[in-house]
């Protein structure tokens, strides 16, 4: 079982649906991704993967256990 999965597998027995992974070493930990300005949603069935569009060749090889999110910045 990945880390990911360990996490996800926790979720219950913490009483909650969903966290939000925002600390570099932590999104880096549980999915393998280098780069930063990005953060990681997990629920107990899925996860998201979240950065902009600087990143997503680099996502698309280090990560594949979320799913990319892109997000834009406000002018």
């Amino acid at each position: 079982m990945s880390r990911l999965q360990n996490l996800q597998a926790e979720l219950p027995a913490l009483k909650v649906d969903a966290l939000l992974v925002t600390d570099p070493v932590n999104v880096t930990y549980l999915t393998g991704f280098t780069g930063n300005e990005s953060a990681l949603l997990v629920a107990k069935d899925h996860a998201w993967f979240i950065t902009d569009s600087r990143f997503t060749e680099q996502v698309k090889v280090e990560v594949d256990n979320a799913e990319l999110v892109l997000h834009t910045h406000g002018c």
